[in-house]
């Protein structure tokens, strides 16, 4: 196996992971479905999740960070690749509520008990005549 295949099957196991997860997420939000007009999101998502896959890929088996140019050497273009994919990732995610942020702004109501009867009535919330 070629480093190349190694690097499209490692990068496409963990984009398939990410998005099984975050579907599974928009699922348990909206009753087991996804709503149909969030599946350009949702490929947008494994796009820009698939680029920065891709830059971090390269990242780690660069031997210098810096590229010969005509105004002497400068850092790669690939960092620049890979900070743009990580803040669409990034906002994509808060769009659907996958960011810590967005969770701590949720707001889960936990399911009231129906007290009984007798309960009502040593409340008071019972009318004795």
């Amino acid at each position: 196996m070629t480093d190349y295949e190694k690097k499209r099957s490692y990068i496409k196991k963990k984009v398939n992971r990410f998005m099984k997860n975050v579907e599974e997420f928009i699922r348990s939000k909206n009753s087991g479905k996804i709503p149909l007009e969030w599946e350009a999101m949702l490929d947008m998502l494994k796009d820009y999740y698939t680029q920065y896959c891709n830059a971090s890929w390269e990242i780690e088996r660069m031997e210098t960070y810096l590229t010969p140019s005509r105004y002497g050497d400068t850092i790669s273009p690939i960092f620049k690749l890979q900070a743009t994919a990580s803040m669409n990732v990034q906002r994509l995610c808060a769009e659907f509520g996958l960011s810590m942020k967005q969770a701590s702004k949720l707001k889960v109501k936990e399911p009231q008990k129906e007290k009984s009867v007798l309960d009502q009535f040593f409340e008071g919330q019972i009318e004795t005549r």
